[in-house]
Order: C-alpha cells, then structure tokens, then sequence
C-alpha cells in the first residue's frame, strides 16, 4: 500500500487546478494500522509529503520514520510542492528535526539518505 502513493501524489499534483483542495491524508495510499512486516503506518500531508513508520526491524529502529517529499522543481530544491505545482523530483529520507528517525540514515540506501524539512500535519 505505501509503494502506492508516491504516484498518487504525483497524479494528484498533474491534474490539480488549486492547491487548496489537498487535504491531509487524501491520496488513498495511507494506513493507520500495520502494512507490512515492516510498515506500520502510512501518512501523507496536505502537500503530498509521505511519512512511513518501521516496524520489525530492532528496538533501536522500530518506531521510527522515513519520508519522501515531493517538489515541483527539477533538482529538489526550494520547500516543495508550491500552489498548483506538479511534481518534477523527490527527496527519500529522514526529517531533519527527527531525532529517534536519524538513526535510520545508516542503514537507508543511498538515494534515499537526505535530512528533509517537513511542512505538514499528518494524516491518517
């Protein structure tokens, strides 16, 4: 379920016409109960941020978060999604104010180790 929604959000921002119809949690790909062995949750923002939650890894691990935020330019720079933007890159990693999660980067794969700032409330 959660490999679903980074084309979910990536749909949603092509076709939408106003920023302000994104809801928390409104992409369809998101779980408040356990996914996988090792997802336990899923939660997406307003912005189309996406929040996965480990699970049956180790006691130093499990809890923690890795993220994928989505922006509308081509080199990942900027703050992300801006109004009526469609997504043109993403960054994979942990949220850069995230301690428990920064524990993660180590073991993460190298396309998805950058310290992201997030903007968003979560839903689910």
């Amino acid at each position: 379920m959660w490999k679903a929604c980074k084309p979910a959000v990536t749909e949603y921002w092509a076709n939408v016409t106003t920023h302000s119809t994104a809801q928390v949690g409104q992409y369809g790909c998101e779980s408040a109960g356990s996914v996988s062995k090792y997802v336990a949750a899923v939660q997406t923002t307003h912005w189309g941020e996406i929040r996965v939650q480990v699970q049956g890894l180790s006691t130093e691990l499990n809890g923690a978060y890795v993220y994928m935020k989505p922006y509308d330019t081509a080199d990942a720079s900027g703050a992300g999604i801006t109004a009526n933007g469609a997504v043109r890159s993403w960054k994979c990693g942990v949220q850069n104010n995230d301690t428990p999660s920064l524990v993660l980067l180590k073991y993460l794969p190298a396309s998805c180790r950058d310290a992201i700032a997030m903007a968003g409330a979560w839903g689910p």
